[in-house]
């Protein structure tokens, strides 16, 4: 356990993209991958909380009973900073927060010791990975404006490490009020927060459509027979 250290797990996104399918319910060998993300990285932190969607509390409660470590449940909000902001009212003896998408259930302990590390010289650690495609940017019609040198572009992984009261200010700045940010190390930026980037882990995939939930569970099906 990382003393002063707050976990959130957030699981209370809409899977849009998944053809009908809650991906944080979704089955990976006999548990979900929420128990999956919970199992991997629960103790680790001082406290954890676990952020559902409006009527999946008990739910979730059933689903983590049998952790080692009993997480806090609560309901989130209609975007995900919301969510997040629900679960650090939920945080207050702990001076930094890790911040972790339930929809990456193989992130190991690892990433979230090395931003630990990280926050002495920064408001804001995230793992992240070099980016191997090239990238193009495109008009609303598909023609290509330009390709963009990737050498300088990193894919942003969870869980994201933050000092507390930066975060907490980050959340309750004009700009989070009216604007919607992908991730939380976004609202840092800009907020003038300094945020880095360490190496991220390969593998970590984030579940996002129904191919990116078959690839885990090859990966789950092959760490158990190998």
């Amino acid at each position: 356990m990382i003393p002063g250290l707050g976990l959130i797990v957030v699981a209370a996104g809409s899977s849009a993209r998944m053809q009908g399918t809650d991906k944080v319910w979704a089955l990976l060998d006999h548990h979900t991958v929420l128990w999956h993300s919970l199992h991997a990285l629960i103790g680790v932190a001082e406290r954890t909380v676990v952020v559902v969607q409006a009527g999946q509390k008990e739910r979730a409660q059933y689903e983590v009973a049998a952790l080692e470590c009993s997480p806090t449940i609560v309901e989130g909000g209609p975007r995900r900073q919301d969510s997040v902001a629900r679960g650090l009212d939920q945080l207050q003896s702990q001076s930094m927060v890790a911040v972790h998408d339930a929809a990456r259930p193989l992130a190991r302990v690892g990433l979230i010791q090395q931003g630990v590390e990280l926050l002495a010289t920064c408001d804001g650690a995230v793992p992240a990975l070099p980016v191997s495609d090239t990238i193009k940017q495109v008009d609303d019609h598909g023609d290509v404006l330009q390709s963009i040198d990737r050498s300088t572009l990193r894919a942003v992984q969870t869980p994201q490490l933050f000092r507390l009261r930066s975060l907490q200010s980050a959340h309750a700045s004009e700009y989070a009020s009216v604007n919607s940010a992908t991730d939380d190390a976004g609202l840092l930026e800009a907020c003038q927060f300094r945020v880095r980037v360490f190496p991220g882990q390969e593998g970590n995939f984030k579940i996002t459509t129904s191919y990116d939930l078959w690839l885990v569970r090859q990966v789950v099906k092959n760490w158990k027979t190998s």
